[in-house]
């Protein structure tokens, strides 16, 4: 930006008071390139970012607050989900260490109300109901919410980005390579993996761009003959369900059907690539998934 004679300021944050920080700055004279996470010492305060920028009347990139908020609710988003009409593995809420009816198997135990992966390890899939159990208990007594039970597909995974307001395009997707796993527990994208460079899973866990065929036996609609369509289909249909805005990402699993897990939230996109929107535009391919530390509290104007 600063090439093509643009000024940029990167302004870190470093407290709650965002009016504060952006009080030099005139919302009809800046753009904010929304780079923050979270608010120090706020937990899942990435929305409230968005909500004061919102207030500020600061145009920003991303999404707006209460889709922030909802890409934080596993439940509610996979309602929503279903409800358009994309398949999502089945899953159930457990408030209380309880299999809830369970009997699918395997299958995987996150926290409700958390993204990124957060707390997912591969003690997360589970092959019994007396796994299931000991899981539930410990994600409630660590994370302290809801705790969300889910089918576990062991299939391809595909990781797909969008972007643009009105016309959508998908930037060339990327498949995880599980290749190194020979047990099902360990071939699924772990926090370990996105995040902590040269750990055993980010190690066996390789982002394939393109991805590693492009055949696949199944088909996300009528309208969906090969891979690339079927998942920008699939893409498309979940962004504008969730109300997503400038950019979103999915994460795409195949089985004999298709499934579909959606988070609508910038800051995936920007952790895949490793580096903020106007740069990575022309350059997706070559950044690595895992470049960027998880926690970033940055606003570029």
């Amino acid at each position: 930006m600063r090439r093509i004679g643009h000024p940029v300021t990167l302004l870190p944050v470093l407290d709650a008071d965002l009016s504060k920080l952006l009080e030099c700055y005139h919302p009809d004279e800046h753009i904010v390139l929304n780079l923050c996470e979270s608010i120090p010492s706020i937990p899942n305060s990435e929305a409230q970012v968005a909500a004061t920028l919102e207030s500020l009347k600061f145009v920003f990139t991303g999404s707006n607050a209460p889709v922030l908020a909802l890409s934080e609710d596993k439940n509610q988003v996979k309602e929503i989900l279903v409800g358009s009409g994309i398949q999502t593995p089945d899953w159930c809420l457990c408030s209380s260490a309880e299999a809830n009816g369970w009997t699918c198997f395997p299958a995987i135990v996150k926290s409700a109300f958390q993204h990124c992966s957060e707390g997912l390890t591969s003690d997360a899939v589970v092959m019994t109901e007396q796994e299931l159990l000991e899981r539930v208990s410990y994600v409630l007594e660590v994370s302290h919410q809801p705790v969300l039970v889910e089918d576990f597909i062991d299939g391809r995974e595909f990781h797909v980005s969008l972007w643009g307001n009105g016309h959508i395009r998908m930037l060339p997707p990327a498949e995880m390579d599980f290749s190194a796993f020979s047990e099902a527990h360990d071939r699924l994208c772990t926090y370990d993996a996105k995040f902590v460079p040269r750990s055993n899973t980010t190690e066996g866990s390789r982002p394939c761009c393109p991805p590693l065929s492009m055949t696949m036996n199944i088909v996300f609609s009528n309208r969906s003959p090969s891979l690339l369509t079927g998942l920008l289909d699939a893409g498309i249909t979940g962004e504008s369900t969730s109300g997503c805005r400038t950019g979103s990402s999915m994460s795409l699993t195949s089985t004999r059907m298709p499934i579909s897990a959606l988070t609508p939230a910038w800051h995936v996109l920007r952790n895949w690539v490793g580096t903020p929107m106007v740069i990575w535009a022309a350059n997706w391919s070559s950044w690595p998934h895992n470049a960027i530390p998880r926690s970033s509290n940055w606003l570029e104007l």
